[in-house]
């Protein structure tokens, strides 16, 4: 988790958002965010493992910038789990969230991220033979699978647009304020 401190030039972007209503503070705090975290998500987007042989799996296209208000669940693709905020709390999940087709690939972005064991694969519904499909390919019971290196293509991107993040929230938030009247 980031947390964010102004600098001096920035304080007058501040006392602007203060002097306004909280529904509104909240408003132009979800522009800073969303300005914030368009250099991470440029830096996954150039990062990301696009295998165009993958049909709907491709994490390349589904990477977007989601906000989390309180009272909304995002989904954080890290084995289901969701971002649950406090009640006047706002954020951002930027990440492969996506969905495409009625195909979420949000569960995939962890296991490229930090690799798998080598395991077995057990269909979950086999079809009218008993077999298992993959990839164009029928397998009868178990497949073996042998396992994935790491690749990790969020971590390198966190640490690519990190430094630039503040940056981009007062951008953003000073955008917003122009915008709608300071």
């Amino acid at each position: 988790m980031f947390s964010i401190r102004p600098d001096p030039e920035n304080e007058k972007t501040l006392r602007a958002l203060q002097s306004i209503e909280e529904n509104l503070q909240e408003k132009g705090v979800r522009e800073g965010l969303r300005h914030a975290g368009t250099p991470i998500a440029s830096a996954m987007k150039t990062t990301a493992p696009d295998d165009p042989s993958t049909r709907g799996n491709r994490l390349r296209e589904r990477i977007i910038i989601e906000e989390a208000t309180s009272g909304t669940r995002v989904r954080t693709g890290a084995g289901g789990r969701f971002v649950d905020l406090a009640p006047g709390q706002v954020g951002i999940v930027v990440g492969p969230n996506l969905k495409k087709s009625g195909i979420d690939v949000s569960y995939i972005a962890w296991m490229v991220e930090g690799g798998t064991k080598p395991h077995q694969i057990r269909p979950r519904r086999r079809n009218a033979h008993g077999a298992l499909w993959i990839k164009y390919h029928f397998f009868r019971g178990v497949v073996r699978h042998p396992g994935a290196r790491a690749n990790p293509f969020m971590s390198r991107s966190l640490d690519i647009g990190g430094p630039l993040m503040e940056d981009g929230f007062y951008r953003g938030l000073a955008g917003w304020l122009d915008h709608n009247g300071r």
